[in-house]
């Protein structure tokens, strides 16, 4: 029965990732990373309106400024004509509003797979790495069963259809680089998720938060770096005036996130004299996401 609950999170994350994959084909990796701290918003809408649950005003004002964030990041990507060096030859303004409004439906998903997950966390005995395995096993049955047929019926550009799943098996199997990249990216989803969750419950909060934060900067600064070094490269990210909003929207979010969770504590707004141990009251998407939850006694 456990297995079978697990079906629902697993779809929900499943086009979390489409969305959000979509919405990478036309932004730059640092983007992507930022707009993904918009998850934290939803979180909290979906943690009242489902989860019944009460936040307190530091709550709302650390969603206001991760509101303000996300908006700070996205005006400094439509301003930036000549961020990213990976992007399409034909990318438009169009096309980069888009891939953002796609990253940011990939995080409505996201909050909402993290909501019934809670749910699943707190009305069944279901251990974290099970959801996390079940959820992967379920996403690959879905994959197969279900998008790949619908995707290669549908006429495109791929070998006829949107995407061939038989020409990319053919892809795989005669490139050694492809395979290397596959393990490659099978191993560090695998390390840093079980990592981050292990951090979370061994340390605290304020450690994952900081882990998350260091990751979207380990990002942006691999990308510029990048392209300082070999200029000509299809891959990087050019640094341009615009990128300063962009790290000022980043500093924000971080600090909204900081708020959210507790992590720093503003004049003005009630703090219970205990803080609240968030860690133990996370989903595994939400540990995944950075999206702390506050107790049920809030």
């Amino acid at each position: 029965k456990a297995s079978s609950l697990i079906a629902f999170p697993a779809v929900l994350d499943l086009v979390a990732t489409v969305f959000c994959f979509l919405g990478l084909l036309y932004n730059s990796a640092s983007v992507y990373q930022m707009l993904r701290g918009s998850m934290i918003v939803f979180s909290a809408i979906f943690s009242v309106l489902f989860l019944k649950r009460q936040l307190r005003a530091y709550h709302w004002f650390g969603v206001l400024i991760c509101v303000v964030a996300v908006v700070v990041v996205g005006v400094a990507n439509m301003k930036s004509t000549t961020t990213s060096v990976d992007a399409p030859s034909d990318e438009t303004p169009s096309l980069r509003a888009f891939g953002m409004v796609m990253i940011i439906l990939g995080q409505v998903v996201q909050a909402l797979q993290v909501v019934v997950e809670e749910r699943l966390l707190r009305h069944h005995t279901i251990a974290p790495f099970l959801i996390t395995g079940m959820e992967g096993v379920w996403g690959t049955l879905f994959m197969f069963v279900i998008a790949f047929p619908i995707i290669y019926m549908i006429p495109g550009a791929d070998a006829g259809s949107a995407e061939n799943p038989i020409d990319t098996m053919v892809m795989i199997e005669n490139s050694t680089g492809l395979q290397w990249l596959i393990l490659l990216y099978i191993f560090s989803v695998f390390t840093y998720n079980m990592s981050g969750i292990l951090v979370t419950y061994a340390l605290s909060a304020v450690h994952r938060t900081m882990l998350e934060a260091s990751r979207t900067a380990v990002i942006w600064i691999v990308d510029l770096t990048i392209h300082s070094i070999a200029p000509s490269s299809p891959f990087g990210e050019v640094w341009t005036m615009w990128s300063w909003l962009q790290l000022f929207g980043f500093g924000l979010l971080v600090f909204g996130q900081a708020v959210y969770s507790d992590i720093i504590r503003l004049p003005g707004f009630y703090y219970d004299l205990t803080p609240p141990k968030p860690e133990y009251l996370r989903s595994p998407a939400a540990m995944m996401g950075n999206v702390p939850t506050p107790p049920p006694s809030l």
